[in-house]
């Protein structure tokens, strides 16, 4: 408790004194209300130092982007307490217990249920609510996500979940991710369904193995080939981002004008910045960036826009997370619920290599959930 109290005398001071900083056109109250706003996620990077190092040193980073990378822009401000509401949250649901944990699943295969049940609705064109804006009379099977590449990576992070306590539905499962035509989806299916299967299910580990590897192939040579159009594009993204980012520069343009922003690699462009930018980075070929007519709010990969927002220190953060929620599963007392929550978030990081899931309300709230619940399994297990 003497941090704590430390703390909140340094937020009695620090809020008071923060009038001495200087905010051009603003009155006094404005730069403590700044003030406090510091202490307040500062705050929050301390409580949850017991619950998650790596985590904590994470909002620490988003805050001191936010203040002096982003000079509190308001999408910086917002994701600043997105990401120290979810690390609450994720210490909050660690606390369950392993009953109210089944229950939480249980929630999440009745959403599945959900999913499926509109799903087919859909499939025969009967969606009363979300009907096609392109092609009239046409409803587009993307359940309640809104795009299919989203319902894919539902599917592949709740799969693990269906095997376990309603494996009956697996077949829909998968013909779902099919009709997703989401390659990274259907990977990440395959990975947590095969990890979960290795230690829970080890009979029927092998035949589902051959099995999966004939699916594959004909996905991957009939239905979505990994040599497509919209991959090399967002592979052209990826590689613009990174370069910019290891760099410290970027062209943008406005359509009218073009400008350079420089940062530094150390830091990257700031939280939530990435959003900022990319919109006005496509232009005709040769000015920018070689993309016609095609704006990107996001990279589709998690990490690498990461990268572009929070630079080396981002990278080295996201390196250390990995390897310790990676160590934390191979050296614990492997339970069936360890080895469950394990599977689906392996889902949800491989998923997040190839789209964009924490910026989602149901992507994040599924991160919020399934990290929560392991971090409770494992303190089960001492």
């Amino acid at each position: 408790m003497k941090k704590y109290t430390v703390l909140i005398i340094l937020a009695l001071f620090g809020t008071l004194l923060s009038s001495i900083i200087p905010c051009r056109d603003q009155p006094i109250w404005y730069a403590q209300y700044l003030g406090l706003l510091f202490f307040l996620n500062l705050g929050i990077a301390v409580f949850v130092w017991k619950f998650d190092k790596i985590l904590s040193i994470f909002s620490l980073v988003c805050l001191l982007s936010a203040f002096f990378v982003t000079q509190l822009s308001p999408r910086a401000v917002v994701l600043l307490f997105q990401v120290n509401m979810s690390l609450l949250a994720c210490y909050g649901i660690s606390k369950l217990d392993g009953k109210q944990r089944r229950y939480i699943c249980y929630g999440i295969v009745g959403l599945v249920c959900l999913q499926l049940f509109w799903l087919t609705i859909q499939f025969f064109n009967r969606d009363p609510i979300f009907h096609s804006l392109v092609r009239k009379g046409h409803s587009e099977m993307v359940g309640f996500n809104g795009a299919k590449d989203q319902i894919g990576a539902f599917f592949a992070i709740t799969l693990p979940i269906v095997i376990r306590y309603i494996p009956i539905l697996i077949p829909l499962s998968l013909l779902a991710i099919f009709a997703s035509h989401s390659s990274f989806a259907l990977v990440a299916a395959i990975v947590s369904g095969l990890i979960y299967l290795f230690y829970t299910k080890r009979l029927y580990f092998n035949v589902v193995l051959a099995s999966i590897i004939i699916v594959s192939a004909v996905f991957f040579t009939s239905v979505d080939k990994l040599n497509s159009k919209d991959f090399k594009q967002r592979f052209d993204v990826w590689k613009y981002s990174i370069k910019s980012t290891i760099q410290g520069k970027i062209g943008i343009s406005d359509g009218t004008n073009n400008i350079t922003i420089k940062t530094n690699p150390i830091y990257g462009y700031g939280l939530g910045n990435f959003l900022r930018v990319f919109p006005y980075l496509p232009t005709p070929k040769g000015t920018c960036f070689n993309v016609v007519n095609e704006k990107f709010t996001h990279a589709h990969n998690d990490y690498i826009e990461a990268f572009f927002e929070f630079g080396w220190l981002g990278f080295v953060l996201m390196t250390v997370f990995a390897f310790a929620f990676v160590f934390s599963f191979v050296t614990s007392s492997k339970s069936n619920d360890i080895v469950l929550y394990f599977s689906c978030l392996m889902a949800y990081f491989l998923n997040a290599s190839g789209n964009f899931l924490s910026h989602l309300g149901v992507g994040g709230l599924f991160l919020i959930i399934l990290y929560g619940m392991y971090r409770g399994a494992l303190n089960d297990k001492g």
